[in-house]
């Protein structure tokens, strides 16, 4: 699974002060939890697996966990920083900066 970038806040507010916020903060926290939960493909696998994944049952995971960040993160909200649609933007990504 690869993280993604919520908000960059050290005191961020779960408060909801209007209907706006309401709606944002809803819609963030419903579309992080939809994201971060595993698939009906993905429970097949991990339940078949037992307490030990195989080598292609966790290559098979990471396929399907790729594949549904792709197909849902533009759904939920999300936008793909890393990597990038460029080789030139994903130089970037793969270097720390100070």
């Amino acid at each position: 699974m690869r993280p993604f970038l919520l908000e960059v806040n050290h005191s961020p507010s779960f408060t909801c002060d209007s209907p706006l916020d309401e709606n944002v903060k809803s819609k963030v926290l419903r579309g992080t939890m939809e994201m971060i939960s595993w698939s009906r493909d993905e429970m097949r696998i991990l339940k078949k697996a037992g307490r030990r994944l195989d080598p292609s049952a966790r290559e098979r995971l990471v396929a399907l966990r790729a594949d549904y960040e792709h197909h849902h993160a533009d759904r939920l909200g999300f936008d793909t920083i890393c990597p990038a649609p460029t080789s030139q933007q994903n130089e970037k990504c793969a270097h720390k900066r100070p």
